[in-house]
């Protein structure tokens, strides 16, 4: 049921980009890797927008938080594409959920961002 869902998810992934299908793994592990990167810097813009928003103390507990979840982040989707440890879908898992945990940590931090320009 897991490895379906991934599957799905990853072709959801590709017809969302509306970009070449992917016919190897490696162009899916690519593929993967441009979307994880692409998110990266969503998530990069929006901590940059929150950040100069915050009092100094409020700024340093983002900075520490925002290192603890990127260590979070990258432990967790190697767990999750360990099962798959030796094989060539490992980076496409990997790559996968590593955009998942950016996107919802970006949509975490928009919504910082919308409730501080609220007040």
């Amino acid at each position: 049921m897991r490895l379906s869902s991934i599957i799905v998810c990853t072709f959801a992934v590709l017809l969302h980009c509306k970009c070449t299908f992917a016919q190897t793994q490696l162009e899916l592990n690519i593929a993967s890797r441009a979307k994880f990167e692409k998110a990266d810097a969503k998530l990069n813009e929006a901590y940059k927008i929150l950040l100069p928003q915050l009092n100094d103390d409020g700024r340093k507990k983002l900075q520490e938080a925002q290192k603890a979840w990127i260590t979070f982040r990258d432990a967790d989707a190697e767990s999750e594409a360990d099962d798959y440890l030796g094989g060539s879908i490992w980076p496409l898992i990997f790559n996968d959920c590593l955009t998942a945990r950016t996107e919802s940590r970006t949509a975490e931090l928009e919504l910082r961002i919308k409730e501080l320009a609220s007040h």
